[in-house]
């Protein structure tokens, strides 16, 4: 009877435990709070609201002068059950602003410090494994990737004209900011899928880009991925800057830093090429982002 009633109290306050654990994501921003930023930034918005319009819902300010409202163009990339991801284009915010603050419904979501120029934009692939875990509240089935570098948001270009924005895996949960990132890329714990099982679980070719507070876009490599529960095809070409041919037309990808990158396929579209032409690390901006993203919204 005594042991019976010591199980019960252990398995009762296992459960305590496991749902203390259990959480919702909350909107976030890439950087996070206290980052520096180069003049004239780009940041990025993970909306966990999925708010209509986030030109009602934010409101960039000087810290020292909350009565002088930056301007800021808001364009929308990608959407997933989680969050709708938005590129936040801070043109007007320069060195002389010094510390500005974002707020969301009219609470601080995240200040920065604009500074007088940036640290040269890096970001590589190093790992990628598989990665489960179950418990009682939500499991986990993800493909992780591990960058390295400055970037604060990855995005990927699917074969099929899907588009996934991704952050660094804590985002969401945390505030605390991380040299390295982990991307996750499947069902994370305690969320939804932030690509379609079903599409998933069939072998995607994609192209995957960092996305910088300077604003420039980087091409980081192209591979295939899957993942169900009898497939999984990890991503391993993009360790490191490698590279493969796929079968699949990709269309022009922009980016600046270093190169344009240029995709063509053979007429039987088992055959695809990259062709990488070097050019000078001109600065783009707007022409970026039409490219990436035709809707714009200005504030």
């Amino acid at each position: 009877m005594r042991a019976s009633l010591l199980v019960a109290v252990f398995v009762l306050a296992g459960l305590r435990v496991a749902s203390a654990s259990c959480g919702s994501p909350h909107t976030a921003l890439s950087p996070p709070s206290g980052a520096r930023l180069p003049p004239h930034p780009t940041i990025y918005l993970f909306d966990t609201d999925h708010e209509v319009n986030v030109l009602d819902a934010l409101e960039v300010t000087r810290v020292g002068d909350a009565n002088e409202k930056i301007r800021f163009h808001a364009v929308q990339l990608a959407t997933s059950a989680d969050y709708t991801v938005h590129r936040l284009e801070l043109w007007y915010a320069s060195p002389r602003d010094g510390e500005i603050r974002v707020s969301w419904h009219g609470k601080p979501l995240a200040t920065y410090m604009i500074g007088d120029d940036g640290e040269p934009d890096h970001a590589a692939v190093t790992d990628v494994d598989h990665h489960t875990h179950r418990w009682m509240c939500s499991f986990e089935d993800v493909i992780r990737i591990a960058v390295e570098g400055n970037a604060i948001a990855y995005q990927i270009q699917w074969d099929d004209d899907r588009t996934t924005v991704l952050a660094d895996a804590h985002l969401v949960w945390s505030d605390a900011p991380r040299t390295d990132a982990e991307l996750e890329l499947g069902h994370p714990d305690c969320m939804a899928y932030n690509v379609a099982s079903d599409q998933l679980a069939i072998a995607h070719t994609f192209e995957l880009y960092a996305l910088f507070a300077d604003g420039r876009v980087k091409r980081l490599g192209s591979s295939i991925a899957q993942l169900d529960p009898q497939h999984v095809r990890l991503p391993v070409e993009l360790i490191r800057g490698a590279d493969v041919r796929l079968p699949r037309r990709f269309d022009v990808a922009v980016t600046t830093s270093p190169h344009w990158v240029f995709a063509c396929a053979g007429t039987g579209g088992l055959a695809g090429g990259i062709v990488v032409v070097l050019v000078g690390r001109r600065r783009r901006r707007e022409a970026d982002a039409e490219r990436l993203a035709p809707a714009r919204h200005v504030r």
